[in-house]
């Protein structure tokens, strides 16, 4: 899955959507919780993503 096809499948459709099963929400929610963490890990050798935070994102 591609990680756009999982910011859609989380923001624009809710649980009670037929287009997606179970299956691909969890499949989506799993992705986006993966790329949290990649964010994190290579935060700290990027400048430019020290320098900006994640819509909704706070320092503390």
């Amino acid at each position: 899955m591609k990680l756009e096809e999982a910011i859609e499948i989380e923001t624009i459709h809710n649980d009670h959507n037929p287009d997606f099963t179970d299956a691909e929400r969890e499949e989506a929610h799993q992705l986006l919780i993966e790329a949290g963490k990649r964010i994190i890990k290579v935060r700290p050798h990027s400048f430019e993503l020290r320098m900006y935070l994640l819509p909704g994102e706070t320092k503390e």
